[in-house]
């Protein structure tokens, strides 16, 4: 089963703006894929494939990290690996980011034998590049979105998930959800 650990992003008015953002930089017409709205979310970890028979000792390590709730504030339109070379365009985190690195580092924690830790950089995926059309005018744009001001959310529950991937694109489905105190 392929899967990940993740804060949703369950916001609408955050989540409204940020469709909104997603369609200026589609004016662009830049080969992109959007993330689908109701699939907005920072990854935490990525675990990929993972037998059926892990998925329970997986949900008992995550249960046991006990944190407390936080607001992150979104701000600013950037992209990996860079300007120069765009595969993923994203939103980044202004205001919270020790908050949620201190719960990616205990999921990373919890979660040691599933792979070795990742770089982490707090942000969420709006689209990735699925080829070099109009990336110039793509990279202007996001110039020009770097001091945007998206929203502030509070979260109050983080998740483990699981990922179908479909030819229209990802399908996610919460195998568990864990509340932040």
């Amino acid at each position: 089963m392929r899967s990940f650990v993740a804060l949703e992003l369950k916001d609408e008015e955050v989540r409204s703006r940020l469709i909104g953002l997603q369609g200026k930089l589609m004016e662009t017409q830049a080969d992109l894929k959007p993330v689908e709205p109701q699939n907005m979310h920072i990854t935490l970890k990525f675990l990929g494939e993972v037998p059926e028979e892990a998925v329970a000792g997986i949900v008992e390590a995550l249960k046991a990290i006990e944190l407390p709730k936080f607001e992150l504030r979104f701000k600013g339109i950037g992209a990996f690996p860079s300007l120069n070379r765009i595969n993923v365009v994203w939103v980044g985190v202004a205001d919270g980011s020790e908050k949620v690195m201190e719960l990616q580092s205990e999921v990373e924690r919890r979660l040691a034998s599933y792979g070795p830790p990742e770089r982490f950089h707090a942000h969420m995926t709006l689209f990735r590049v699925k080829g070099g059309r109009n990336v110039g005018e793509l990279s202007r744009a996001i110039k020009g979105m770097a001091d945007v001001e998206v929203g502030r959310v509070i979260f109050s529950e983080f998740q483990f998930k699981k990922s179908t991937l479909t030819p229209s694109g990802p399908v996610y489905e919460d195998i568990a959800t864990f509340p932040l105190r």
